[in-house]
């Protein structure tokens, strides 16, 4: 009998390994763990949702991959990016010891078949939005919006940087102007970040949460720099509002959010936000038809089946 067993160290991870652990039959399924040391001493398989946790398994036991992004990858001229470990169909050694990769879309999953042909990869879209994916959610209020920031990534690329630093200083401002129109903001942060914006969203007059399934239940409109959480938000079918910053270099092309597949409207400066948001709000029918196709491309599926297909997937492999 195997059992999977799945270490998640951040808790984004381990909001998309959930699901497919509970979908997985009752004989298979394991644990998910946070630390390495407490994962099962024997050879059973064991589901990641990053390259950090990856590295962490250091038995040479079966290792599925799970995709916890949208699929954004940084080309171009610099081969550092172009196949760092963080990002689909890296040729890093770690990726050899992966049988399984588990991915929201084909065209993530055919980055994977090129760089590791004696593995296998299936895309099934994102089993930590299943449950968002179904009927009978509850509609968040519609004026209130949802802002995050990514951490920012090292990787010698502009693109992959948070706006944070050029938006900063003027978000009091931009709190306080939607508020005059009864508009509310609950303030949020990449995970690697953990609290660290609190004080500054709070400060700024918004409210504050880690939790992103609570910025989706109250929030209709999401404002965001670069994460895959705004294709999350997207395929809620609401509308996402994405801030560039002035390093982001419109003539580099990496695909999704730079430049081919921006899930809503963009604002390029503070003093354009506000009204940028008060458009979205609006949702206009070319910005939600351009959004659905965006949603259509970056997942295979939204059907709040992910996590079924996933668990199918590992139990045919490995049951």
């Amino acid at each position: 009998m195997t059992v999977i067993s799945a270490l998640g160290s951040l808790p984004h991870y381990r909001g998309h390994i959930a699901p497919i652990m509970a979908a997985l039959p009752d004989h298979m399924r394991g644990t998910i763990v946070s630390d390495p040391d407490r994962l099962p001493e024997d050879s059973t398989p064991v589901i990641v949702a990053g390259f950090f946790d990856l590295k962490r398994v250091r038995t040479r036991r079966p290792i599925i991959f799970l995709e916890h992004g949208a699929g954004q990858t940084y080309d171009g001229a610099n081969p550092y990016a172009t196949r760092h470990a963080c990002y689909s169909g890296s040729t890093h050694s770690a990726f050899r010891r992966v049988g399984l990769f588990i991915c929201p879309s084909e065209r993530v999953a055919d980055r994977w078949r090129t760089s590791r042909p004696d593995a296998a990869a299936i895309a099934v879209g994102c089993p930590r939005l299943d449950a968002w994916h179904t009927p009978g959610i509850p509609a968040p209020s519609p004026s209130t919006i949802g802002w995050t920031w990514h951490w920012g990534a090292s990787i010698q690329v502009k693109e992959a940087t948070s706006a944070l630093p050029f938006y900063r200083d003027a978000l009091p401002g931009i709190v306080a102007d939607l508020a005059a129109d009864g508009i509310k903001v609950i303030g949020h942060a990449h995970p690697r970040l953990g609290t660290e914006l609190e004080s500054m969203w709070t400060e700024s007059g918004a409210a504050w949460t880690q939790d992103p399934d609570e910025l989706f239940a109250q929030a209709s409109c999401l404002v965001a720099d670069n994460t895959s959480l705004m294709y999350e938000f997207a395929s809620l079918d609401r509308p996402v509002v994405a801030l560039n910053a002035p390093w982001y270099r419109r003539r580099v092309e990496h695909g999704l959010r730079f430049w081919t597949d921006v899930p809503g409207l963009q604002a390029d400066h503070p003093d354009a936000v506000a009204d940028t948001i008060r458009t979205a709000l609006t949702d206009p029918q070319d910005v939600a038809d351009a959004r659905r196709a965006t949603v259509g491309r970056v997942y295979e599926r939204t059907d709040g089946l992910a996590a079924s297909r996933a668990a199918t997937a590992v139990a045919a492999m490995f049951g």
